[in-house]
């Protein structure tokens, strides 16, 4: 077998750099490859000479393999999927075959612990090892695979500057106004997406707080019009991580932001669009995000007047921290700060074997 040194990087799109660079930051820069797929670029944010960067196809025309390569998904591009690969229900079916074609051992990256039947589907797989973020998911991944792949718990990488000290400021900051608190509205997409039926009361709630969001990067921009124009502060960007320093709050609906939430110990509220089960993809009562609603703030339905008075309660946010405490031992592994360095030990460990 031809095989390339390196570890790859499969960067599918922007949002993925946000995990991914925590990691590669504690490899040698020569030990690194980003990977993209032919039909996209390397997003302008990421420093293009510090590293080797390929294209998916060109590694596959030379004939060699990675030893180990990262990935937060398998999504190969079209033209394997229309030319290769069966034309079959991408939930059930496994899609290894082009990762499996660029590496000898690939490593998944996981990035939400919602979404559960996503991200217990068959194209995991198509993975040698994941990392997962501490016990509970690592039970769910043996109870659905067994000892076929390898479960290593790292913690959340992408949140180690929370813990260093190290600034990663965000221009919304010269946006807020310093009197007020901050909510961060962290919505998903889709049918589990907050932002239709709440618009209204979050753009109200700018007379009394800085209301930061951050839409889902598949969002669909018609639905953002509504917001356009008003005192809530969009923001656009790739990376949702900095935007927890700022906030007082975090607003979610479903998805993996409540537990970035949990993680650096912020107090959460959800907020419930209707029937989230239309949306079978994603969502699962059995998910973890559904387990986390049952402990903290939740909202079917409410007012203005009524978030105003809980955001108010101080004697209830102060009953819970020990809650939150409690289901950081549960679902984190305690290494906060060094997450991405034992991501990349591991990495290390992958490619001296």
């Amino acid at each position: 077998m031809n095989i390339n040194g390196r570890i790859g990087f499969y960067l599918y799109a922007e949002n993925h750099w946000a995990h991914l660079e925590p990691i590669i930051k504690h490899l040698p820069e020569g030990l690194v490859e980003i990977v993209t797929p032919e039909t996209r670029d390397v997003p302008k944010f990421v420093d293009t000479r510090k590293y080797k960067f390929s294209k998916s196809i060109d590694i596959l025309a030379s004939g060699k393999k990675y030893r180990c390569m990262v990935s937060l998904y398998m999504m190969p591009p079209d033209w394997w999927k229309n030319n290769v690969e069966k034309k079959t229900n991408e939930l059930n079916d496994p899609s290894g075959g082009y990762f499996k074609s660029l590496a000898k051992h690939n490593v998944r990256m996981v990035y939400s612990l919602g979404a559960l039947p996503w991200n217990t589907s068959g194209v995991m797989k198509g993975y040698d090892s994941i990392f997962v973020y501490g016990p509970h998911e690592e039970n769910i991944y043996r109870e659905k695979f067994g000892n076929t792949i390898n479960i290593h718990q790292v913690g959340y990488p992408k949140f180690d500057f929370h813990f260093t000290g190290i600034s990663n400021q965000t221009y919304l900051e010269k946006k807020l106004l310093p009197d007020r608190k901050t909510i961060l509205w962290l919505p998903t997409k889709g049918k589990l997406s907050s932002i239709e039926k709440y618009a209204d009361i979050m753009i109200e709630l700018c007379t009394s707080y800085n209301v930061i969001l951050k839409p889902h990067p598949q969002e669909d921009l018609e639905i953002l019009k509504k917001i356009d124009s008003t005192a809530v502060i969009l923001s656009k960007s790739y990376d949702s991580a900095p935007y927890y320093k700022l906030a007082d709050f975090v607003f979610c609906d479903y998805g993996g932001s409540a537990f970035g939430a949990l993680y650096v110990d912020k107090p959460i509220i959800f907020l419930s669009p209707d029937n989230p089960e239309r949306d079978s993809r994603n969502y699962s009562s059995e998910s973890p995000e559904v387990e986390l609603r049952s402990h903290f703030l939740t909202f079917d339905k409410c007012t203005t007047i009524e978030i105003t008075r809980k955001l108010n309660d101080q004697a209830f946010w102060n009953g819970q921290k020990g809650i939150r405490e409690t289901l950081r031992k549960k679902y984190f592994k305690c290494n906060y700060g060094s997450a991405g360095k034992q991501a990349a030990d591991f990495l290390k460990s992958c490619i001296s074997n």
